[in-house]
């Protein structure tokens, strides 16, 4: 049977679980959206990714783990245009993430920014952590 996980990510509309564990493996899914408010991130391609990595680090961290124990990734995009900048930012993405797993700061949503204005989807710090 497995563990429903209290992630502190607000959750979906949909009847689903976010994040679920089985023993020591633990599944995830996500999508770029603010994980207080729900909004749903519409900036470039590089800052959902950012956000989606770094609501799945928040998750994992909830279900004790990290994203260095992560084995897989599989990414659905809506444009096929973003492919070749997506697929050189997820390796980037994954490793600054995985090397600041220690520090809360980077655990928090995006601010929002107009459209093109894509080299600032900086972080906002204070994100509450789902383990209090």
């Amino acid at each position: 049977m497995f563990e429903k996980i209290e992630t502190g990510i607000a959750a979906s509309r949909a009847p689903l679980s976010g994040t679920v564990k089985v023993g020591r493996i633990v599944r995830s899914a996500h999508i770029a959206k603010n994980p207080e408010t729900g909004e749903l991130v519409t900036w470039d391609i590089e800052c959902q990714a950012r956000q989606v990595f770094s609501n799945l680090r928040q998750a994992l961290e909830a279900a004790g783990s990290t994203l260095a124990a992560v084995v897989q990734i599989q990414v659905y995009l809506v444009d096929r245009a973003d492919a070749p900048g997506h697929e050189q930012d997820i390796p980037r993405i994954l490793r600054a993430s995985i090397s600041r797993a220690g520090d809360s700061r980077h655990g928090a949503p995006f601010t929002r920014h107009p459209p093109g204005n894509s080299r600032h989807c900086g972080l906002l710090p204070g994100l509450r952590s789902s383990k209090r």
